[in-house]
């Protein structure tokens, strides 16, 4: 799953952000990416879904990530959030992660 890694790290997202998101622990997300474990087909669809790509991406069936858009649940605002996020610069993301992350803890 080294196509893991390299998702992860082109969002600078940590090994915690991701397994969060899976609802695993930091551990259990890194023997994914470390091919110690292979993730459930179900935590392969989250994946997916959370770095925008096929499973066959992830998987190594497919060399192009493809543009996956997940937006069933999400609100108008949710919406508009995302997409304001998507049209920044890769330091302008980080910038916001840090920012929303400091709420998290203040509130």
């Amino acid at each position: 799953m080294n196509r893991l890694k390299q998702l992860r790290n082109e969002r600078a997202l940590t090994q915690a952000d991701v397994a969060k998101f899976l609802n695993v622990t930091r551990q259990g997300y890194a023997n994914y990416e470390n091919e110690v474990t292979n993730p459930t087909p179900a935590i392969l669809i989250k994946l997916a879904d959370f770095f925008e790509c096929s499973v066959d991406y992830l998987i190594g069936r497919e060399n192009e990530i493809g543009k996956v858009i997940i937006n069933r649940d999400l609100n108008k605002t949710e919406n508009e959030l995302l997409q304001i996020y998507r049209n920044q610069t890769e330091q302008k993301k980080q910038f916001l992660m840090t920012f929303a992350r400091g709420l998290e803890e203040k509130f």
